[in-house]
């Protein structure tokens, strides 16, 4: 009885998983680059290391709701056209 709730429209919130995907490795690339080109402001190596750690744990928690979702989806639409074979025709 460990039901998810139904998304209305799960291509979109796929889509949306796969945009946060991109932001945060995003916002990955520019801390380890900061670090990288040094300076005054730069962010120290742990800094980076306690970042990465948690920016890459958050892309994984993502890529594993979006996995549940896909696979959700994809039971939901292999069970509507199972419903659709057993039902028989009215003419």
């Amino acid at each position: 009885m460990n039901q998810n709730p139904k998304v209305k429209n799960p291509s979109a919130m796929l889509f949306l998983h796969g945009i946060v995907i991109l932001v945060v490795l995003y916002m990955l690339w520019q801390v380890v680059s900061a670090y990288l080109q040094g300076g005054e402001g730069a962010p120290s190596l742990a800094v980076v290391i306690i970042g990465s750690l948690l920016l890459l744990g958050g892309c994984v928690f993502v890529g594993i709701m979006a996995l549940r979702l896909y696979k959700q989806s994809k039971e939901a639409a292999t069970e509507e056209l199972q419903a659709q074979e057993k039902q028989p025709e009215d003419r």
